[in-house]
């Protein structure tokens, strides 16, 4: 497959160098699967529209017709093995693949939720102008994303069966927690108490040990979460736009729309904020009163209340969510409101089985049969032929025709870590993160072996790490995988690689209402700063949303904006709600780094010491910038 010609990724490498990804060298360890936002489906004969309970959960492209729904439903089963998922997870068609960056409608051919087997999972995401149907189609190390969580949970019931009976039991497991669990993960107390650790982990309380336990076990433990997860919320709808602090900024005269001057000076505007004068202007520098400001941004309880901005469909879809979010905003006690559909005209039609002009829960269902209004992919990890990053696959033309856009590629606009898909009246932002360190900040490998190696023979005896294991990130039995009493740097590395194994098998997305539309706009690496760069030319993209050409922008012009991220190898407990991108590190010939005094990744001409002239020298393409590759050429 040609990446040029075929899926054109937005790639962000974010590790170099070999890596062997958290299916290599899996040895004692556990894997998890919490099934955190995961809930499975609910009955959905029921008619009511009712809100959810309290637990529930929280690019180049191609053209393709919404399909009509058929009967058929999707097989909630779940594989039974890695081989059965393996199974269900076989490489799509060539000629779908090679199609995937094309227009399409959207009737013709009903299409079932994806399945995790399959790599693919389907959601809704919840617009102000009408429900999205998205497939999103997720590799790490080459494989559907799902095959690398059952890899590990297979690893698991095969240490879990010490006497090779073929009948794993909780009570092997408790007998003899180092062999299996080998230092990897911390269960404290649980393992004290026998009685309470099977009751904790033997569900059924049969004593066996099932997939479905191991999943739960270990998602507990390491906090990994399941497979994939998704959630966020709309608690910013509305005030975002009203309460942006960046259109407060601009809006010198406070009459609520920023005039042709405002906008002419709104660069200026915005560079009166920089209070430290670094060049870069961060979110809160925006706030008068930062306190005051930050409570308009987020009303008392409104979080709570609002309907979650995506919800998954398919076998682990929360009808009750579902049903709640259509209710609350697209329909009226039950009856369809047309004009809440303005995206996706057709919707309505295609859900409303009985044509009587009700959505009930059950017809809600048929989502899970309508053929996609968007088709993502993302790749993750050792991606081999398809580069790391998030693409789009396809889009119905329904789409497209409400876009004005005669080719998918005029609804793109490229970010650094993903895309945006700019839509009549919303803009939906797609990222990615790849943590392949699994969220744990520790010196690589060599140092910690150079900074425990006393003797400098380059590996570690057990004298020289012994009582140091906790500073040192390990324990030495743990890192000495083959019992040779030598630790080298590989080894350590191994371990590390285990450990990390649970957060690197899940996927983790969140779907947010932007706190700030403009700010987001302006923000192309949506790291919360606005840097010289991004402040240039401030006048000509707020001007792009000026819907009646009259030079101003008012504020019933700004579109909603909704930022969705793939993250894989961050764990629940470290996951931050919205879309905050990671800043990059600071990379580079050693003269970039230094001349980089505010680390955005780009010397401006105030931060160049040299000449005008050597600068435009440098800056090849007379951007007004020198970029990381502009500093590499000039090596």
């Amino acid at each position: 497959m040609s990446h040029e010609s075929d899926v054109r990724f937005v790639s962000m490498r974010v590790f170099e160098g070999k890596w062997r990804g958290p299916s290599a060298g899996i040895g004692a360890l556990l894997v998890l699967a919490l099934t955190f936002g995961c809930n499975r489906s609910q009955n959905t004969s029921a008619k009511p529209l009712a809100a959810p309970s309290s637990d529930a959960g929280s690019t180049d492209a191609t053209v393709a017709k919404p399909a009509e729904p058929s009967n058929a439903t999707a097989d909630p089963a779940e594989p039974k093995s890695a081989a059965a998922v393996a199974a269900n997870g076989a490489k799509a068609p060539k000629d779908e693949v090679e199609a995937a960056t094309s227009v399409g409608s959207h009737s013709s051919t009903a299409e079932p939720a994806p399945q995790a087997g399959e790599g693919k999972e389907r959601f809704v995401v919840f617009t102000p102008h009408g429900p999205l149907v998205v497939d999103v189609r997720m590799t790490i190390d080459g494989k559907p994303f799902g095959v690398v969580r059952e890899e590990l949970v297979d690893e698991f019931l095969r240490m879990a069966d010490s006497d090779h009976d073929r009948k794993p039991t909780w009570s092997e497991v408790f007998a003899d927690p180092s062999r299996i669990f080998g230092g990897r993960t911390d269960l404290g107390i649980e393992m004290k108490n026998r009685r309470e650790f099977l009751k904790s982990h033997d569900t059924n309380a049969n004593g066996l040990v099932d997939r479905d336990e191991v999943r739960r076990f270990i998602a507990q433990v390491n906090r990994a979460g399941a497979a994939f997860a998704l959630d966020g919320s709309t608690e910013y709808r509305g005030v975002n736009l009203r309460e942006s602090p960046l259109r407060r900024v601009l809006d010198a005269d406070a009459d609520e729309v920023l005039s042709r001057a405002e906008l002419a000076g709104a660069t200026d505007r915005l560079r009166s904020r920089d209070a430290n004068d670094d060049d870069i202007i961060e979110f809160d520098e925006l706030y008068d009163a930062p306190t005051a400001s930050a409570m308009a941004m987020n009303p008392s309880g409104k979080a709570n209340l609002s309907p979650p901005a995506a919800a998954r469909l398919g076998p682990n879809a929360n009808w009750d969510t579902v049903s709640y979010a259509f209710a609350e905003l697209y329909l009226d006690d039950g009856r369809i409101r047309e004009e809440s559909f303005s995206l996706t005209p057709a919707l309505p039609r295609l859900l409303d089985a009985d044509t009587n002009g009700w959505l009930s829960r059950e017809e809600l269902a048929r989502l899970d049969s309508l053929a996609p209004h968007i088709e993502l992919e993302a790749n993750f990890g050792r991606t081999g032929d398809r580069p790391p990053g998030i693409a789009l696959r396809s889009i119905v033309a329904e789409l497209m025709e409400a876009a004005g856009a005669s080719a998918a590629n005029d609804a793109v606009v490229r970010t650094a870590d993903g895309f945006m898909l700019e839509l009549p009246g919303v803009l939906l932002r797609f990222q990615w993160r790849d943590q392949q360190t699994g969220g744990e900040e520790r010196p690589s490998p060599e140092a910690q072996l150079a900074a425990l190696d006393v003797d400098k023979n380059g590996y570690l005896e057990k004298s020289e790490v012994e009582g140091k294991e906790q500073s040192a990130g390990g324990n030495f039995n743990d890192w000495d995988a083959d019992g040779d009493g030598k630790v080298y740097a590989s080894e350590i590395a191994g371990y590390a690689l285990r450990r990390q194994a649970p957060q690197l098998s899940a996927v983790r997305a969140t779907a947010n209402d932007d706190q700030d539309i403009l700010f987001s706009l302006l923000d192309v690496d949506q790291d919360r700063r606005l840097t010289a760069r991004e402040l240039t030319g401030v006048t000509k993209k707020l001007g792009r949303l000026d819907q009646d050409g009259d030079g101003s922008l008012a504020y019933d012009e700004l579109p909603a904006s909704i930022g969705i991220v793939f993250d894989r190898g961050n764990r629940e407990d470290r996951a931050t709600r919205g879309t905050t991108a990671v800043m990059a590190a600071d990379s580079g010939p050693s003269w970039f780094i230094h001349m980089d005094t505010n680390h955005d990744q780009f010397v401006s001409p105030r931060e160049f010491p040299g000449s005008p002239t050597k600068f435009k020298t440098l800056d090849a393409d007379g951007d007004g910038f020198i970029d990381l590759a502009e500093a590499e050429e000039a090596k």
